[in-house]
Formats: C-alpha cells, structure tokens, sequence
C-alpha cells in the first residue's frame, strides 16, 4: 500500500464528499446505527485542508473540560465495516495513548457523543479520504465539528481497498489530536 502524503483538494471535491456522507450506513465501534441530530444538517467543508478543521459558526466552547470528559463514538457512515472496525481500533489506541476518555455507545455516563462521516474518493494518481466528525452534548446540541483528509498514492478499483492501516492511525490521530485542540481552545 502507498505512504500517506498530503496534497490539497478543491473545495469542489470535499463539499461532494461531505454532502454525500450521510448517505451511507455503516456501525462504529461495533455498535449499530442510530439517527444522527447531524444526519439533516451535514455541512459541506469549504476549504480542504490536511488537518482537521472547524467550519465557521460551527464549535462551542466545551461545557466539560476534555479533561474530565468522555466521549462515546456512536456511528460512523460511509465506509465499509472492514474500515471502521480498524478506524475503530486506531482511535481507541490513540485516545488511550492521549489521555482522552471513552465511553461505549449508549453509557449515559459520556459527557460528549461523537458521530462521524467518512468518503474515500480515487484516481490513477492515488486516493483521498475525507472525514467528518460531529461532536454532540447530551442534549443532542452540535458542540463542534472538525474535518480532514488523508492522501495515499494507493490505488484501487474500489477506493476503500486502497486505504491501508497506516492512513487511518493517521485519520484517527488527527481526530483525537483535534478533540484535544477543541478543549483548549479560549
């Protein structure tokens, strides 16, 4: 598989890709499918970037200090069940790794509830994936929404077979690293 590497997309490219994550089902963390409060607002990404970014008008300061937080990823859509049991695994590795406390689905106890999106996209010169990640209160009330990228040279007739172990520990260190940079945030 390709090394990842990081190359811009046209704003064109990710708002398709973000406006058509709902679209598809897929569970998360071993947990099934729930309606997402973000599954009738997605918002399309203007800009790309290779870092997670924050799309204006859509974070709240933290009500919990990530520090005392936890988090309850509950779904993730758009990709295969292969790619979000490994995306899975990698973002409990990382949060472990960070501090950053979980919650499984469905545990009242989580202060935040996590849902994300995700598109893999392909052309002879490699693959992108794109990934959304929406940050709810308990009260179902978006507190933040970071999004990103992760280039490989990779390709595949199925741009999902081109997405290796190495790209998502990438997705998913970007992602806690992200959740980390919210909670700090003034």
């Amino acid at each position: 598989m390709g090394r990842v590497r990081r190359t811009g997309l046209s704003g064109l490219l990710v708002a398709m890709a973000a406006l058509g994550l709902s679209g598809c089902g897929s569970s998360f963390f071993g947990f099934g499918e729930e309606e997402s409060p973000a599954a009738s607002t997605p918002a399309a990404n203007p800009a790309a970037t290779n870092s997670p970014s924050v799309l204006p008008g859509a974070s709240s300061r933290p009500t919990v200090p990530v520090s005392n937080a936890r988090f309850s990823f509950v779904s993730l859509t758009g990709a295969p069940a292969s790619v979000t049991g490994r995306l899975s695994s990698a973002l409990g590795r990382e949060a472990a790794t960070r501090g950053l406390q979980l919650a499984p689905s469905g545990d009242e106890s989580a202060t935040y509830i996590v849902k994300g999106y995700l598109s893999a996209v392909g052309d002879a010169s490699g693959t992108i994936i794109v990934y959304v990640w929406d940050i709810f209160d308990k009260n179902g009330r978006r507190m933040h929404r970071l999004s990103g990228q992760e280039s490989i040279s990779a390709t595949a007739a199925d741009p999902w077979g081109a997405i290796d172990g190495a790209v998502l520990d990438a997705v998913a260190r970007r992602t806690i690293e992200a959740i980390g940079t919210w909670g700090a945030s003034d």
